[in-house]
């Protein structure tokens, strides 16, 4: 078939069209939760605060908490209300973090 200059190619417009649609949704699910991105870099982030926590910790000899605060629980009993009772409730979703003890952070030291 011979093009002509004013023919637009609609198949290939459309299908470009919908080939972006499509990447973009694939990359916005990637990047909010899709398939365990968010929760790696979550987990790190954890870690950091439970580092900081610990540290924290250790220069009052373990007498009182950072703030008086538990690091974490298990996410179902963690409310808005008592949210400032923990210094890392976002972290309730990992074990290690609901049962930071004394010993546990001295084995980071």
């Amino acid at each position: 078939m011979i093009s002509r200059k004013a023919e637009l190619p609609i198949p290939q417009i459309l299908a470009i069209v919908l080939l972006v649609i499509v990447l973009a949704l694939i990359g916005y699910w990637l990047y909010t939760n899709g398939i365990g991105f968010n929760q790696v870099s979550s987990e790190v982030v954890c870690q950091s605060k439970l580092g900081f926590y610990c540290n924290q910790w250790k220069i009052s000899s373990y007498q009182t908490k950072p703030g008086s605060q538990d690091f974490s629980a298990a996410c179902g009993t963690i409310t808005k209300d008592n949210k400032d009772k923990y210094y890392a409730p976002d972290c309730c979703s990992y074990a290690w973090a609901q049962s930071v003890t004394q010993a546990s952070c001295e084995t980071l030291s």
